[in-house]
């Protein structure tokens, strides 16, 4: 008996036992494509029998499924009383069956990250051992259970795979791959009583800001429950809503000032009508997903051929329509922001990563939050905060 709670040797063993084996039968819950061990494996699949493969939580990947499809050898359990949760592999030549058991799945995760403990045990001779005999039986009960993956269910399977994979990750704390242990993030750790004090106790210029923060964000939700299109608002309010200058108002900076970016002033004077249509992707109640957002960034792109959109005029728009999901990240707070959830600050700024940043590992961190997810409080002040809590992240990590 040998002890493997290596990930180079489990692969390395698998390996080699599948490309000298005559026969091969495994059970596990889940696998994946993208490794060594899985390629090695599709070049001798014609070697395979019996074989289980679970589909649970959407962990099991459509192009390895896709090697299977309509196969009699390779079955997959479709549903169960519980979770199908076996991890066995068995490896025929001569006269021998050499076996792994443990904790690896067929996956990437097993073979190239995760901690994994595996026994590899090998019987010389087959036709004698009852251990073996009940291992087997154990496999074909499985398989039993299974059933072959239609070609037709393929794309289904593949599309419903794909929008569980930020769930998978969420609940893995990967947040699009990137940043850091949820555990250690302030932000996301805390409750809500601590977070409205520190919302509550924030001062700008030796006074405290909670005020006027209310102020902004009570006077745009008034204008957005009217339901009127941002092109049709007067010039001041869609400023205000912009976060610039205007002759009217004079809490407009609150939550990411932009009067510094000229383009995005310019389209805004201008009334460039996709910055409209783009809110208008952004639904004043309710949940919002991630192909909403991605809409609403596609249509503002549009208004910004020349540039002058990033993260900070994007997520200020969406701050103002919907502050109980969205927070404006800029210059004042991304350090504070992008330390806490350990992402690292130049993601947020880059042209090719801040559009699947910002929602991957910021308003998933946000949305995951103990703050966030706690009922809407009693107190009449406390509820007006709640309501605009995603905002308010802006109060607690300003740095004047």
């Amino acid at each position: 008996m040998k002890l493997i709670s290596e990930n180079s040797t489990l692969r390395k063993t698998l390996v080699n036992l599948i490309n000298k084996s005559e026969r091969i039968a495994f059970a596990v819950a889940w696998a994946s494509n993208g490794h060594e061990v899985f390629d090695c494996l599709v070049r001798n699949k014609h070697k395979i029998f019996s074989s289980t493969v679970g589909l649970h939580f959407y962990q099991t990947s459509p192009l390895f499924i896709k090697e299977f499809v309509s196969s009699n050898d390779v079955k997959f359990i479709m549903e169960t009383n519980g979770v199908f949760h076996p991890k066995i592999y068995l490896f025929y030549y001569k006269n021998v069956c050499e076996i792994l058991i443990g904790s690896a799945n067929f996956t990437v995760g097993a073979m190239e990250r995760n901690s994994e403990v595996v026994v590899h045990l090998k019987i010389d001779d087959i036709k004698s051992s009852v251990d073996l005999n009940d291992i087997e039986k154990v496999l074909a009960d499985y398989f039993a259970l299974g059933k072959v993956f239609a070609k037709k269910d393929l794309d289904a399977y593949a599309n419903i795979y794909k929008l569980k994979q930020p769930v998978v990750d969420r609940l893995s704390s990967k947040y699009g791959g990137r940043g850091g242990n949820i555990l250690e993030s302030t932000i996301v750790t805390m409750d809500w009583d601590d977070y409205f004090k520190k919302v509550k106790n924030e001062k700008i210029n030796g006074g405290h800001s909670l005020d006027s923060r209310l102020l902004i964000l009570d006077f745009v939700k008034e204008i957005f429950s009217k339901e009127v299109p941002f092109d049709e608002l007067e010039l001041e309010e869609r400023k205000v809503i912009a976060g610039l200058p205007n002759e009217k108002y004079d809490f407009w900076g609150w939550f990411g000032s932009m009067k510094g970016n000229g383009r995005f002033h310019k389209a805004v004077n201008e009334n460039e009508i996709n910055i409209s249509h783009a809110l208008d992707c952004i639904p004043r109640v309710g949940d919002i997903d991630r192909g909403q957002y991605l809409s609403y960034i596609n249509v503002l792109q549009k208004g910004f051929p020349a540039g002058g959109l990033g993260l900070s005029t994007a997520s200020r728009l969406l701050a103002m329509k919907r502050p109980d999901i969205f927070v404006c990240i800029d210059e004042s707070n991304s350090s504070k922001i992008s330390a806490d959830f350990g992402i690292k600050k130049s993601h947020l700024t880059k042209k090719e990563d801040w559009v699947d940043v910002y929602w991957d590992e910021v308003i998933e961190r946000i949305i995951d939050s103990r703050w966030w997810n706690e009922p809407e409080p009693s107190d009449p002040l406390q509820k007006r905060v709640w309501s605009f809590r995603a905002a308010f992240l802006d109060a607690i990590t300003y740095n004047v």
